[in-house]
This record gives C-alpha cells, structure tokens and sequence, in this order.
C-alpha cells in the first residue's frame, strides 16, 4: 500500500469521524467533529496544511475539552439537542464534497 493510499485512507476515516460526531447533536462532540475535520487537512493534498489549520485544530479541541468539562460539571455530558432536517442535509453535502474534491485531487496529481 503506498504512502498516497494511505493517508487517503487516515483523510476519509478522520472527515467522516468528524461529520458523524458533529451530527450527534452534542455540543462537545460537535467541536470535537470540527478539530477531527481540520485534523483531517494535513493528510490532504489539496492545500498544505498551514498554521492557521494547526492553531484552529487546538482551538477547537480545547473548546471541546472545556464543554466536556463544563456539562460533566452540570451532569448533561451527553445532553442530545435535536437538529434541524436542514442540519443532516449540509453535514452530507459537506462530507461528500470533501471525500469527492480529495478523489478528485488525488487523481490529478497521478496523471
């Protein structure tokens, strides 16, 4: 298995990681879902990952680290809010742009 493969493979598992904890409709598991999401980007081969990408992968795992705390405080950790229909249709959307744009990508750079 080659390196591109590889981190294809880590791209699409952490992408749709990050989407399925962000439809969950938990609050700290959605800030999680977004730093797996930005995490996800440095295995991309669309744009170098740069330190904009890297400080808003800690901002967000820390908000999420914070939430955690603060509902495991309140006793609601895992307090589930019902998201619009709305919600789950863009989640999709955005998970399949990023799998199709990274195939897409992938592509081009071989040929």
């Amino acid at each position: 298995m080659s390196r591109s493969t590889i981190n294809l493979v880590i791209y699409s598992v952490l992408v749709t990681l990050g989407i399925v904890l962000m439809a969950l409709g938990v609050t700290w598991l959605m800030f999680l879902g977004v730093a797996l999401a930005l995490l996800a980007s440095f295995f991309s081969t669309q744009d170098p990952p740069g330190i904009r990408r890297f400080f808003g992968f800690l901002l967000y795992s820390i908000f999420a680290i914070v939430i955690l705390l603060r509902d495991s405080h309140a006793g609601d950790t895992f307090a589930h809010q019902w998201q619009p229909s709305w919600w789950w249709i863009v989640l999709a959307a955005i998970w399949l742009y990023c799998i199709i744009s990274e195939f897409r990508g992938r592509r081009e750079a071989r040929h």
